[in-house]
């Protein structure tokens, strides 16, 4: 159990302030989720609203998976540069989505490694048309096989890729 507030009897604590450790963790993860919401809304608006120029994100093992993936691809990053995106437990389908919502046309390095990534997503990734500046491709700790990294290959011969 764990103790959320100080309360009166003689050991200082009362009923009111125990709770379980599942609740506890339930507490955490919505308060965990309620913040990547809230800094995924702030980022858009400033972003929109021409206030602020990302260049670099790193959303390395924020395990925001893919679902999160439909939000990042709705943000207006037009200036991104490098995107991190290690650990973040997405799948080929979130790989899905940025490849076919996102428009980085300025985007040089992405590392998406430590991923749950097959040939299927690499297969995805390389039909993006505005990656045109992109030079790295970190897709370590994923397993997209001979096909995909030759899919990759195809599609940008002159990248750095790293599998």
């Amino acid at each position: 159990m764990h103790i959320l507030g100080r309360g009166g009897g003689e050991s200082g604590y009362n009923s009111g302030t125990w709770i379980t450790k599942a609740r506890f963790l339930q507490i955490e993860k919505w308060i965990s989720q309620a913040r990547k919401n809230l800094i995924a809304r702030i980022i858009a608006q400033k972003t929109q609203d021409g206030k602020i120029i990302i260049k670099n994100l790193n959303l390395n093992e924020m395990k925001i998976g893919d679902v999160e993936m439909e939000a990042l691809s709705e943000l207006l990053l037009l200036e991104i540069e490098s995107l991190n995106l290690w650990g973040t437990g997405i799948s080929n389908i979130g790989v899905k989505i940025l490849s076919e919502k996102t428009n980085f046309k300025k985007l040089k390095v992405f590392n998406l490694s430590d991923n749950w990534i097959g040939a299927e997503g690499a297969t995805e990734l390389s039909k993006n048309t505005s990656w045109a500046n992109l030079i790295t491709l970190s897709l370590f700790g994923n397993n997209i096989g001979a096909e995909g990294a030759t899919t990759i290959r195809k599609r940008w011969p002159e990248l750095a890729l790293y599998s």
